[in-house]
């Protein structure tokens, strides 16, 4: 009887382990490497997300952000091919050119830069507030701190090429826009109030 328990123990304990086992290698869906921190060893399950239906887009995105927070150009030649997809009329395909183009940015191609400093220059107000609110604060670097910095400078002159649409909106100064992202991206800012400083 005790030979018996023991046998149907251990069988009970192989199947378990096998069960556990089984689970422990069940692959690491795409979000999940992205909420881990992407690796190269991601690259595979990358790509067969990029290839799926327009409902992963929003995983792939994410995904593709994450491929520029690595700071590793490997990286570089597959985020690259979601560009084309800046003029697709589904947005959800748009959204992943625009992805790319801030990873690629971060990760230093010098096009993707260009890009960015242009719509913070020379765009309409709404274009030049999400440039800076959004990809030169993601992008970082010395290229989104030199770029604001100058703006702040007293002879730095605006060029702005497009103009908004009249409306209700009142978008903030460039120089308002830069003294509020600048001590968000640089190390260690030195204290900065929006207070007018009055000396008596």
């Amino acid at each position: 009887m005790k030979k018996q328990f023991f046998l149907l123990f251990l069988v009970l304990i192989v199947s378990h382990g096998r069960t556990l086992a089984q689970v422990a290698q069940l692959p690491l869906s795409l979000k999940a490497r992205t909420e881990r921190g992407l690796q190269r060893s991601d690259l595979q399950t990358f790509l067969d997300a990029s290839k799926a239906e327009l409902t992963e887009t929003n995983d792939v995105g994410l995904a593709i952000i994450a491929a520029g927070n690595t700071n590793d150009t490997f990286w570089i030649p597959h985020i690259e091919p979601f560009l084309k997809y800046a003029d697709y009329r589904y947005r959800e395909l748009a959204a992943l050119a625009g992805a790319a183009q801030l990873a690629l940015a971060k990760l230093g191609e010098r096009e993707q830069l260009q890009e960015i400093a242009c719509e913070s220059n020379f765009g309409s107000s709404q274009i030049q507030y999400v440039a800076v609110t959004r990809r030169l604060k993601y992008v970082q670097e010395s290229f989104s701190i030199s770029l604001l910095s100058g703006w702040i400078e007293e002879n730095h002159k605006f060029k702005q090429l497009l103009i908004d649409h009249r409306g209700d909106t009142v978008s903030p100064r460039p120089q308002d826009l830069a003294l509020k992202v600048l001590p968000e991206i640089v190390p260690n800012p030195p204290p900065y109030s929006s207070e007018p400083h009055l000396d008596y």
